[in-house]
């Protein structure tokens, strides 16, 4: 619990930093990668940690940024990336 709490605490960070910049350059595909990733590993902790609210607010935060992406910077790798996002947000609703 001590490594999730902790794990917590430095991915919140991470996702108050990217969605910083997310929000100075909302169409740049670094900057939706990196909201969308730190959004996920945030929800995937919060899974870890037994706070599926938390877990769900996330994750669909990450689905939202990977699905931005695909409107304006589709790939296959990108297709790949959404389906897992929406996988790990199936297993949090579960």
């Amino acid at each position: 619990r001590g490594a999730t709490a902790s794990a917590i605490k430095v991915l919140s960070q991470s996702v108050e930093l990217a969605d910083k910049l997310y929000a100075l350059e909302p169409t740049s595909a670094v900057y939706q990668s990196l909201s969308a990733t730190s959004h996920n590993s945030l929800g995937i902790a919060y899974v870890k940690s037994g706070q599926p609210t938390l877990a769900v607010q996330h994750l669909e935060s990450g689905v939202k940024r990977l699905e931005e992406m695909n409107q304006n910077h589709a790939s296959d790798d990108l297709k790949v990336q959404l389906a897992i996002a929406h996988n790990d947000l199936s297993r949090a609703l579960t």
